[in-house]
């Protein structure tokens, strides 16, 4: 890979960042199972430009460009839902933002919008190989598809010891031009142009409490409580199943005592029940579905000692 980036001052209030960036990849595969060694060669050319604007003392407005690129690769074989190689994936990325600060810097507020067109997206797969018992992940590509999204965060300065953030993003992920297989009975092969990327939440957000102020002259208190949503989940290219929106409450109380600190924290507080990963039989070659359930509530203590 070769790049390189530069910065232009237009005036006290306008700037412009430029880079160009080349990657060339050679990949090759020692096939054992399939007894083939196949090879590929991906390159890239990737642009960037941003643009920024000082408009007042306590605003930024911003405009991004940029080309993403992720190298192809190969797979354990041909199956089904995929071949034996994958092709790269490039991403033309805008973006446009505004950074805002208030109250001598104790409000900042962020917002932002972005469009991405991917081509070739890599998205995965699993299937079963029902002969060997074994389960097989690989990669496959949509042709053409599109996000669009908006961002928002801000953080508050409450009182000297108590901050307060939170975010929220809405992102709307589909496929617009694509084809899939369903991996049992004929093998039949849908349309699934116009449907929502698999594995992208709808929307998120997080709301949060820190706290930091001293107890004693040799007593710091630390910690913070965040409770963060994630939105509907679409498993696979034809929207089928889908899993709701969930919660999650994480906590953290710290105590500092000269060179020692203790941290007492809890993750998944409520114990809520959520999915992470889901593959329907009628996509893996199985004969049911498969799901990974996330982590219960867990909590711990971590001790530290600087000397």
């Amino acid at each position: 890979a070769a790049f390189g980036f530069a910065d232009f001052k237009v005036s006290d209030l306008f700037s412009i960042s430029a880079g160009l960036r080349y990657d060339r990849d050679k990949i090759s595969q020692d096939n054992v199972t399939e007894g083939t060694n196949p090879e590929r060669t991906d390159s890239q050319v990737q642009p960037k430009l941003s643009l920024s604007l000082q408009a007042t003392e306590n605003m930024l407005i911003y405009a991004n460009y940029g080309r993403g690129y992720r190298t192809g690769g190969f797979n354990q074989g041909d199956t089904v839902r995929y071949n034996a190689d994958f092709e790269a994936e490039t991403t033309d990325n805008y973006e446009v933002g505004i950074k805002n600060t208030y109250w001598n810097g104790r409000f900042v507020l962020n917002l932002s919008g972005y469009y991405i067109d991917f081509t070739d997206q890599q998205l995965y797969a699993l299937v079963l190989d029902g002969g060997n018992g074994n389960i097989l992940i690989g990669n496959f590509n949509v042709p053409e598809s599109e996000s669009v999204g908006f961002e928002a965060e801000m953080k508050l300065r409450a009182s000297n010891w108590l901050d307060i953030l939170g975010s929220v993003g809405v992102s709307k992920a589909r496929i617009t031009e694509g084809t899939s297989t369903v991996s049992t009975g004929a093998n039949e092969t849908i349309d699934v142009s116009g449907n929502n990327t698999p594995l992208v939440p709808q929307n998120s957000f997080s709301f949060g409490l820190e706290s930091s102020f001293d107890i004693t002259k040799k007593i710091r208190f630390n910690g913070n409580i965040n409770l963060e949503g994630t939105g509907e989940i679409f498993w696979h290219e034809d929207n089928v199943a889908s899993s709701s929106g969930y919660n999650l409450l994480n906590a953290r109380l710290g105590f500092s005592f000269d060179n020692f600190t203790v941290n007492l924290w809890g993750t998944n507080i409520t114990d809520t029940q959520y999915i992470t990963e889901f593959f329907a039989q009628t996509f893996s070659n199985g004969g049911s579905d498969l799901a990974w359930l996330g982590q219960p509530s867990a909590y711990g203590v971590n001790v530290s000692y600087k000397f």
